[in-house]
């Protein structure tokens, strides 16, 4: 009787020892299935690598993430200008670009508390803005930014785009009235490159560069090109005419 209670308490220490055992080996309140090392909700994980999914894998225009108490403050329009080393006379003719920047707000602002076109702005709504391209490494992209009164373009905006900054540039009035924010429409530079033997449905896009063409950036030049990298440019002339050449031609220093 002695030796079948000693070996009864002998099963039992064991097996406690085994409970005891896989409890230290797996944790408390350890996944019995084992943790997930594929996913973390939208994420998928490659080594180190973190890549979002494709719902989540968008590239904004510039993007500042909600801030949290774990994170580092969104940086400043005064760190952002300082990190490019650029020195403006006044800081508040720049902006963060993200998301939701507004930047006919923008524009408007910055008109009003420079007090230009007054007159004209007053009163306008924006429309949309056009987008244009720099052929020059040394130029930025940016936005012409029109406002409308009456059915008609009454003020121009340009802000010129660098990386996740707005900066505020020139202002102008049409000279006549015009619905359009571009002369020639794309319309209309697509009907006289076809007249001279283009195609009309070529790429098409908003560039400019200093040239003899157009030396002001709110006169912007339609490029067009096809899929064996020929390239046109249509414009307006001097004498008001739509013209189409081959390569915009840089100005040179007399002398």
């Amino acid at each position: 009787m002695k030796k079948r209670t000693i070996f009864g308490i002998s099963v039992l220490v064991l097996l406690a020892l085994v409970l005891i055992s896989y409890w230290f080996l797996s944790g408390p309140g350890a996944d019995p299935l084992g943790p997930n090392l594929n996913t973390t909700g939208n994420e998928t994980t490659a080594g180190n690598i973190t890549r979002l999914s494709d719902e989540e894998n968008k590239t904004p225009l510039a993007e500042t993430p909600d801030e949290t108490p774990d994170q580092t403050p969104v940086e400043t329009i005064e760190d952002a200008l300082a990190a490019r080393n650029i020195t403006l006379s006044n800081e508040e003719d720049a902006i963060l670009l993200t998301q939701d920047t507004d930047l006919a707000a923008f524009a408007r602002e910055r008109m009003n508390s420079h007090g230009v076109f007054q007159e004209e702005l007053a009163g306008t709504v924006p429309g949309e803005p056009v987008y244009v391209y720099s052929l020059d490494e040394k130029l930025n992209d940016y936005y012409l930014i029109p406002f409308e009164k009456d059915g008609y373009i009454a003020v121009i905006a340009t802000v010129t785009i660098m990386d996740d900054i707005a900066l505020f540039g020139s202002v102008t009035a049409p000279s006549i009235q015009t619905k359009d924010v571009v002369r020639p429409t794309l319309e209309e530079a697509r009907e006289v490159l076809s007249e001279r033997g283009h195609d009309d449905d070529l790429d098409a896009r908003l560039v400019w560069k200093p040239c003899l063409q157009t030396m002001s950036r709110l006169q912007p030049v339609w490029e067009f090109s096809n899929d064996d990298g020929e390239t046109w440019y249509v414009c307006y002339s001097f004498d008001d005419t739509i013209e189409v050449y081959d390569e915009l031609t840089e100005k040179t220093r007399a002398g």
